[in-house]
């Protein structure tokens, strides 16, 4: 698959989450307390697909640009730690050092991120259109959007579990952003 045709898959697919949780958020069946909640919990996960969708777009835009190196199946940002893979129907998104991957495909977005002195990924969600899986060390949650309830009462270990993800992607995706602008990329 074309890597340019891999990216607008990837943001169409990522887009289509976003409006899932959008539409799960506006619908929530509670008041007060309860539905602040649960509107951050949703919002919290809304600003990390939003910010991979930026990332995606950036990426996307810069074909006429001498700001990214490609292969066949791959795109690797020039003087970054970034380079994106089209692999199994996806893009794989991935910063080195410490490791941070994103993978989209159609049915959902998988984020995890490891250390240097980790074997293993001991951090990952994965979010689908309807359903999400959010693992931290040995935390473990998984659930439904619209399952309001079970949404609320994990929603302190959904946020505990989700949060160093979030991170990652916020304060290592803003500089990729910055860097793309710099070498002219409209984002």
């Amino acid at each position: 698959m074309d890597v340019w045709k891999a990216l607008e898959d990837a943001k169409a697919s990522v887009n289509a989450k976003v409006e899932a949780l959008e539409r799960v958020r506006e619908r929530i069946p509670f008041e007060g307390a309860k539905a602040v909640n649960l509107a951050n919990v949703y919002t919290y996960m809304i600003d990390v697909l939003e910010r991979i969708s930026s990332i995606l777009e950036c990426l996307g835009n810069a074909k006429e640009t001498n700001a990214v190196s490609v292969g066949k199946n791959y795109l690797r940002v020039r003087d970054s730690k970034w380079f994106v893979e089209v692999a199994d129907g996806g893009v794989v998104l991935k910063r080195l050092n410490p490791a941070l991957t994103i993978t989209v495909t159609p049915e959902s977005v998988r984020i995890a991120t490891r250390t240097k002195e980790d074997k293993e990924i001991k951090r990952e969600a994965v979010l689908t259109n309807s359903e999400f899986e959010i693992r931290r060390d040995k935390l473990e949650v998984k659930g439904r959007y619209a399952d309001y309830d079970q949404v609320y009462e994990n929603s302190y270990y959904i946020r505990k579990a989700f949060r160093e993800l979030a991170r990652e992607v916020m304060k290592k995706g803003e500089p990729l952003i910055q860097h793309m602008k710099f070498m002219n990329v409209s984002c």
